[in-house]
């Protein structure tokens, strides 16, 4: 490091000398003059006192003045030369400087290459002698943990076997303790199950004979149910048999069971008076029992319904105008009072459609009309789809 530091100041030396050549001063001839040591300036002020030519001198002033002329321009010659060549030898000095100056940081290069050589080949050494040095601790180590973890585990296993034993024993005097108190403790417990069971079977005796007695009620009733809906049910079927060996007199008790049903609707749709003792479709044909002929009835069943606009008026005008609306209106012979019971449930499409089809064709038309006012529009089952 100080060898680099002399080199520098040297350097540092010669650059400075060399500068100071560059701008040192030249010899001339004895009709020189030392332009090198002026500065810009003082050129500037010599060339200003310089005489110019003026207008209407005497000859002798001319010659003079061109003999100065010619001095000044040899001086500006002289003066651009000397500059031209202060400035090579400038920078023939300036390139000497820095190729000095490369040779020497070169050199500084390979001796630091140098140093970082032989610090890495002392730093591999070091590592190789550590590297051995720490095997031969390692194994050392080794051996005395070896001997070390052997005496612990023999000293350990004698001290577990006293241990062991001492705890073994304790351990058994504790189980025989607890067996005991536990032998006790379920005796007790079996003993109060015991009486908690007999108590829960009288219990569950005097239970199960009340339910029984009330499944033997339950059951009597059930007969009794059982023989009256077998007799309504032989009934029925003896009923079913004499009303399907007339079948038109079935189809005469559904007929009428179905103008009588929308006689009630339009009657209570026109809002007649009803007495409790009277059905509404006795009210609608009173009410159209002043009338002889059946288009006057129909005209006067319509006038019931003219002045109103509702769902209920608009419905009524509909049936009445359409073919069923003359079987609404037409008095009706007597109906045997057996086929009341038949007749009077909830009409249905499915129910009254077998009647319908053993019509003559050219009363279906107004018997469906009828049908769709009473059951409302016929819906598709589930089959159907």
């Amino acid at each position: 490091m100080t060898v680099l530091g002399d080199k520098r100041g040297s350097i540092r030396k010669d650059s400075i000398i060399i500068s100071s050549d560059l701008h040192g001063s030249s010899k001339f001839d004895d009709n020189d003059l030392p332009l090198r040591s002026l500065s810009c300036d003082t050129s500037s002020r010599l060339l200003a006192f310089v005489p110019t030519s003026e207008t209407g001198s005497s000859p002798e002033a001319s010659a003079a003045s061109s003999t100065k002329g010619k001095k000044v321009n040899d001086f500006k010659e002289r003066w651009a030369k000397q500059q031209v060549t202060a400035a090579s030898g400038r920078r023939a000095n300036a390139v000497a400087l820095v190729q000095e100056i490369d040779k020497e940081r070169k050199a500084e290069r390979h001796d630091w290459k140098k140093v970082i050589e032989d610090l890495q080949h002392d730093l591999e050494e070091c590592e190789m002698s550590w590297e051995t040095r720490m095997s031969a601790r390692d194994r050392l180590w080794e051996a005395k943990m070896s001997d070390t973890m052997s005496a612990c585990v023999k000293d350990w296993e004698a001290k577990m076997s006293d241990t062991m034993s001492a705890r073994d024993r304790l351990w058994e005097a504790k189980m025989s303790d607890m067996m005991s108190a536990c032998v006790k403790d379920c005796e007790a417990k079996m003993a109060k199950n015991n009486q908690d069971w007999d108590t829960w079977c009288k219990k569950m005796e005097a239970t199960q004979k009340e339910e029984k007695e009330t499944l033997t009620a339950t059951c009597e009733k059930l007969v009794k149910e059982n023989a009256k809906l077998t007799k309504d049910f032989a009934d029925q079927v003896a009923w079913q048999a004499k009303v399907e060996a007339d079948l038109g007199l079935l189809d005469a008790i559904v007929l009428r069971n179905l103008i009588d049903q929308a006689q009630e609707l339009l009657a209570q749709m026109a809002g007649l008076p009803i007495d409790s003792n009277t059905r509404p479709s006795v009210a609608w044909r009173m009410h159209l029992a002043t009338e002889m002929t059946d288009p006057e009835r129909l005209n006067k069943a319509k006038s019931l319904f003219a002045q109103r606009h509702d769902e209920d008026a608009t419905a009524a005008m509909q049936v009445l105008e359409s073919e069923g609306g003359m079987l609404l209106i037409k008095r009706h012979s007597e109906i045997r009072e057996e086929g009341d019971k038949a007749a009077h449930g909830p009409m249905s499409h499915v129910g009254v459609s077998p009647t319908v089809e053993r019509q003559p064709h050219k009363k279906r038309g107004a018997i469906m009309s009828v049908i769709t006012f009473v059951c409302g529009p016929e819906s598709i089952s589930p089959s159907e789809l």
